[in-house]
């Protein structure tokens, strides 16, 4: 399992700024190991999505962190959410982003 620092907080280390939530792009294959492992580093989980492959937990020293196994993403028929989601490496993730 591989954990990449991704989005906004990247962009405002760059700036010299303070990031107000840290997104981590995981390359994993399994849905359950990634959970185990986001449970056993945090305490405070508060969102668990496996429809978007997405977890978001609360670290005492970062605050807020929204963790999301390196994904594709199928159509957005509603605009902002995809309809269905696939595993893929992080090079994949980051053409969608």
């Amino acid at each position: 399992m591989k954990f990449f620092l991704v989005g906004g907080c990247v962009r405002d280390r760059a700036l010299a700024l303070e990031p107000h939530d840290i997104d981590i792009a995981v390359e994993t294959s399994s849905w359950i190991e990634f959970r185990d492992e986001i449970r056993a580093r945090h305490t405070q989980i508060f969102v668990e999505e496996e429809k978007h492959l997405r977890i978001k937990a609360y670290d005492v020293f970062r605050g807020p962190v929204d963790y999301t196994i390196c994904r594709s993403d199928g159509l957005y028929s509603d605009g902002r959410h995809p309809d269905s989601v696939s595993i893929c490496d992080i090079h994949g993730d980051l053409g969608r982003r």
